[in-house]
This record gives structure tokens, C-alpha cells and sequence, in this order.
């Protein structure tokens, strides 16, 4: 099990949750929906190197929705950044729009397979 991210509210435990993976540059990365976070694993056994919360962006008061799960569901990088697609499900967000967006997140300085 895992912890929710602060801006989620709630310190109940919730399950390891994946719900995309990408292969970039020989390294494997999953979108972990329930986290609110990307991260890097090895290949060999996909142990965590390293992940990159997206909580504060897509649990902004205005971007979040009243919901005890996350919906971050597509996953897409390149040498600029990654794209994360969410899927609401038809529930408003806050600020009231029903409409699935898209998110584009700048690389982490020194990219996605740097420690930085």
C-alpha cells in the first residue's frame, strides 16, 4: 500500500495503482494514479529509481475533483517533458468543466534518466 499525497486530504492507505506505462531510452516508466506520480524503474525488476510528483498540478483547487482516486491515465515522454491525459469520467472538477484534459509537464532538470 501507499500514501496518498498530502494535497489529497486523506492519510488512508491506498493500493499500488498503475494505470499507463511508458519505455523511454531503454528505461521503463509508470503513470502510479493513486500516487500522483511518474516514475522510473529498472527493467531487470522494476524496482523505483526514481518518481516525479504531479499532485500539486492536477490536485490544484481549481484542476480537482471531489473523488478518493486519482484519474491520470495516459502517459506520454520525450526529451522535453511528459504529456498525462485525465480521464474524469464525466465528474466536474472544481471549477465546474466536465471535460478530460491534457497536461504537459517539463523534463526534470537533467531529464527523466538524470538524478537531479
Amino acid at each position: 500500500k501507499i500514501d496518498p499525497p498530502p494535497e489529497m486530504g486523506s492519510a488512508r492507505k491506498r493500493p499500488k495503482d498503475f494505470s499507463d506505462l511508458a519505455f523511454y531510452r531503454g528505461k521503463l516508466f509508470t503513470l502510479e494514479r493513486l500516487a500522483h506520480q511518474i516514475c522510473r524503474r529498472d527493467l531487470a525488476q522494476a524496482k523505483v529509481e526514481r518518481c516525479w510528483s504531479f499532485a500539486s498540478a492536477v490536485l490544484a483547487p481549481e484542476r480537482r475533483y471531489e473523488l478518493p482516486y486519482g484519474v491520470a491515465e495516459a502517459l506520454s515522454l520525450d526529451d522535453k517533458g511528459a504529456w498525462l491525459g485525465i480521464d474524469n469520467g464525466d465528474h466536474a472538477r472544481a471549477d465546474g468543466d466536465v471535460r478530460p484534459f491534457v497536461l504537459r509537464f517539463a523534463a526534470p532538470a537533467g531529464g527523466w534518466l538524470g538524478d537531479k
